[in-house]
């Protein structure tokens, strides 16, 4: 009797290891089903789904803020030469600008 015990509780050990690599994949049209579901927002839970995916796409924007104005404070911008040179362009271009118009005023 107490093999027999052994035995069932080997087995049962086995088995509960076993089924969690039974891993359930989605077919193409499970798939589908979803994406249409997720479009046309009938997913369950939806609201929490969407509350979930717009606090991650709020927290990945902070994140691009948040090291642009870091770039900008250290000045390693990509391409950070050619932008200051269009930015002095574009202040010489306005200096430029008011003396043209200060000009024609003048003239008149």
């Amino acid at each position: 009797m107490m093999k027999h015990t052994y035995l069932l509780i080997l087995m049962m050990t086995a088995t509960i290891l076993a089924l969690p690599a039974c891993d359930q994949t989605k077919t193409g049209t499970e798939k589908v089903v979803d994406n249409v579901n997720d479009a046309l927002d009938r997913r369950p839970g939806e609201k929490v789904l969407d509350a979930a995916e717009d606090a991650g796409d709020a927290a990945k924007d902070a994140g691009d803020t948040l090291k642009d104005n870091v770039n900008d404070a250290l000045d390693q911008r990509p391409g950070e030469k050619a932008l200051d040179a269009a930015e002095d362009a574009g202040d010489k271009l306005e200096d430029a600008g008011k003396e043209i118009k200060e000009s024609v005023k003048d003239a008149y």
